[in-house]
């Protein structure tokens, strides 16, 4: 592991210090006044800056989330009380919502409560206020590696009604600057129950403030109200506007059917993306294998991939200013495209063949092909996430 600038065996770390907390670790407490009363807390605290604290009496959430010592997460005014005091309440979720970097809705609903079926829903479910059992915490290591950890197991039961648990771990390395949540839901019970969950992250101040902005990847976009829909309308609508559609063509219900087409048919797979919000681009890695090159932003796969010689790039430097990026990869891809993707592909020697096309060609499948695969996908899959934590719960 690495710290302060230095790498460290676990022998030559436990070599340096009494106890391992001296450097990190995870602690338990007992808040002890106002409504939080009697509400377990574990704090953990890494070596490289990110320190978090979960509470096992309120659904295993995570109420506080900081890097360095900045808060990254929002606290609610009503504090951390304990699910005692709110639970069963018309106004439990008002009453309670501490807030913190994540608050779980579920196990059988979330959203606004109401009456089903002659049974009482509260707003966004009970979940976070279930206290865990079987709270586990501490460290383990994984050769050098040390991964500090709090485990704990809620369960929703009604009699002659629904019975589900959820397992839920949390980790971090020592060293490291990721959180993970790892949650398992069973049926315990003797019938089909109906399972919804929530993940209710709070971002707030300073790291949400004036100027702020957030950009995610989504699969499919579901309006919460009649207010949303309308806006999605209007979004969605834009692609039949004549000034829209004289220059770009929106390819409805995108799907693996479409996409095999895409792949098999482009001579350059055009990627640009504002970095670094690049995910991944694995459609750009499939039109690789049928020999379409590559023209995008060195981020994402690109940066690793991109040689100079397989294909072209644009600078994938981050610049607050959007607008400035933007122009600079504009200019930059129309210079690119006249000087040299549209001369390389329409030069051809007496034979009609385009070489300096060809040879970018030879070059993609070269080095890109072995290397962005699915073969590279299943076997990283099993040897970063699956093998070791088979080794964990075994």
């Amino acid at each position: 592991m690495r710290l302060w600038g230095r790498d460290y065996t676990r022998e030559a770390l436990l070599r340096r210090v009494g106890r391992l907390e001296q450097v990190g670790g995870v602690e338990a407490a007992v808040l002890d006044d106002g409504p939080d009363r009697g509400v377990r807390a574990l704090r953990f605290t890494g070596a490289a800056g990110l320190s978090c604290t979960v509470l096992p009496d309120r659904g295993m959430d995570i109420s506080a989330l900081t890097w360095h010592g900045t808060p990254l997460s929002w606290s609610g005014s009503v504090g951390r009380p304990a699910p005692g005091l709110a639970m069963g309440n018309e106004e439990s979720f008002a009453r309670s919502f501490f807030g913190g970097m994540l608050t779980t809705c579920g196990l059988t609903n979330f959203g606004p409560g109401g009456e089903e079926g002659g049974e009482h829903l509260s707003m966004h479910g009970l979940a976070t206020y279930l206290p865990a059992a079987q709270v586990a915490w501490g460290e383990r290591w994984e050769d050098d590696r040390c991964i500090l950890f709090a485990r704990g197991t809620i369960r929703q039961a009604r009699l002659f009604g629904e019975n589900l648990t959820l397992s839920r771990e949390i980790s971090m390395d020592l060293d490291g600057d990721t959180l993970t949540v790892e949650d398992v839901v069973r049926n315990e019970g003797w019938e089909s129950t109906p399972h919804m969950i929530l993940y209710h992250c709070n971002i707030g101040f300073p790291l949400l403030d004036d100027g702020a902005q957030l950009h995610g990847r989504f699969a499919s976009i579901t309006p919460r109200d009649e207010e949303a829909k309308r806006v999605l309308q209007a979004l969605f609508g834009m692609k039949g506007a004549p000034e829209v559609g004289q220059h770009v063509i929106v390819l409805d219900d995108y799907d693996l059917a479409v996409a095999a087409h895409l792949v098999q048919g482009c001579d350059v797979w055009l990627n640009l993306p504002r970095p670094p919000l690049e995910a991944s681009g694995t459609s750009g890695m499939k039109s690789v294998m049928n020999g379409g090159l590559q023209l995008s932003v060195l981020d994402g796969w690109w940066a690793e991939g991109y040689d100079g010689s397989n294909g072209w790039a644009l600078s994938g430097e981050v610049d607050d200013d959007h607008a400035a990026q933007d122009a600079r990869h504009a200019n930059e891809l129309f210079r690119v495209l006249e000087e040299e993707v549209v001369p390389a592909f329409y030069e051809r020697d007496g034979g009609g063949v385009p070489q300096a096309w060809v040879q970018r060609m030879r070059a993609s499948l070269r080095t890109l092909g072995p290397e962005f695969s699915a073969t590279r996908m299943l076997g990283e899959y099993v040897d970063d996430v699956y093998l070791p934590r088979a080794a964990v719960h075994r």
